[in-house]
């Protein structure tokens, strides 16, 4: 093999593992910003019912 194609195949290689880096850690971010999004919206819907609850009695 010669120095051409070795750097070639280097750099592609680097790419699609850069690629793969910048997927996984799009996927974890928006996953966590979900998470983080459902339990304000239950501690909202919570708060809510709790305040009824509580000019109720």
């Amino acid at each position: 093999m010669d120095a051409g194609l070795a750097g070639v195949l280097g750099a592609l290689a680097g790419s699609v593992s850069a690629a793969g880096v910048a997927f996984i850690g799009g996927w974890y971010t928006r996953e966590v910003a979900q998470i983080g999004a459902r339990s304000e919206h239950l501690k909202e819907r919570w708060d809510t019912r709790e305040a009824r609850y509580k000019n109720f009695c």
